[in-house]
């Protein structure tokens, strides 16, 4: 079902210009748009054939607002529009993932509902919302209730966040998204330390980080897990030690983590005690050789 608000949006950005393309898609092209980027906003206002304006007039058009501007910039942005007249009932949403709703306080404080519709997605530059995306709402209960709706109109799915709680849901979504990569790149690394021309690294590595994550869509995280400390391969492990050692001593510690932790699932899998042990035992001696 369409939902029945006039929109506005206010921010440009990757996530802005994906919210506005998918909007358009759906049969909901927003009403107006501002930014603070003035080029950035009429290039997109005139790629979809939509009206831009100021950004304390905006509410004058619309009466559901998504601010999808970075972090940093809600505090100041809430307290500039609070300064104009006409909010009362108004329903603003901003995309943060670590920011709850009391960023948006200064327009509480003049009547406006204030919520947050966070998408947990990762946007490089296509002007869409893959469907299926799953979004954490929070806020006041109409705010959440409009953050719902349109997390659903947008081919979502929603879930809502307990108060205080955006932070660590936030934290949960960059350690799966932000340090894959971070991982990857560091595993790419190795590769090259190995003998393996850095630019042939991507086209190595890429083919197997996709077929895992496609792995835990089929199967769920715990059952696609594979490798060593899956197995309980203690001299696979211990040659892997070895040669951070020798090599890459700084990455050594981070290895010896993620062992540990990929053992707790190993163990929840049905891994057979004794291989539990002797692999522990090794993560162990590691540990204490370092300090």
């Amino acid at each position: 079902m369409k939902p029945k608000w006039r929109i506005g949006l206010i921010g440009p950005g990757r996530l802005g210009r994906a919210m506005v393309g998918e909007l358009c898609r759906r049969g909901l092209p927003p009403q107006a748009l501002a930014g603070r980027t003035q080029e950035k906003v009429v290039a997109l206002a005139q790629r979809y054939g939509l009206r831009f304006c100021p950004m304390t007039e905006i509410h004058q058009t619309a009466d559901l607002i998504l601010l999808t501007v970075a972090d940093d910039a809600l505090a100041s942005l809430a307290t500039a529009l609070s300064r104009s007249d006409g909010w009362q009932g108004k329903i603003l949403l901003h995309t943060s993932g670590a920011l709850d709703s009391n960023v948006l306080q200064p327009l509480r404080d003049v009547g406006a509902r204030v919520g947050s519709l966070h998408p947990l997605q990762s946007f490089a530059g296509e002007e869409r919302i893959p469907p299926g995306t799953v979004f954490g709402v929070e806020g006041d209960q109409a705010a959440k209730e409009a953050a719902e709706a349109i997390g659903q109109f947008l081919g979502g799915e929603t879930f809502a966040l307990p108060p205080g709680y955006k932070a660590l849901y936030h934290a949960g979504a960059c350690i799966a998204a932000n340090f894959l990569v971070t991982i990857t790149v560091l595993a790419g690394e190795l590769f090259a330390a190995a003998g393996l021309a850095k630019e042939k690294v991507p086209a190595a590595l890429l083919p197997l980080v996709e077929n895992v994550v496609k792995n835990m869509g089929k199967l769920g995280p715990a059952q696609a897990l594979t490798g060593p400390v899956s197995r309980g391969d203690a001299q696979t492990i211990l040659r892997h030690i070895k040669a951070l050692n020798d090599t890459r001593p700084d990455l050594l510690p981070l290895y010896l983590e993620l062992s540990r932790r990929t053992l707790e699932l190993a163990q929840a899998n049905g891994l057979p005690a004794e291989r539990v042990k002797a692999v522990e035992e090794i993560l162990v001696r590691s540990n204490l050789e370092m300090e």
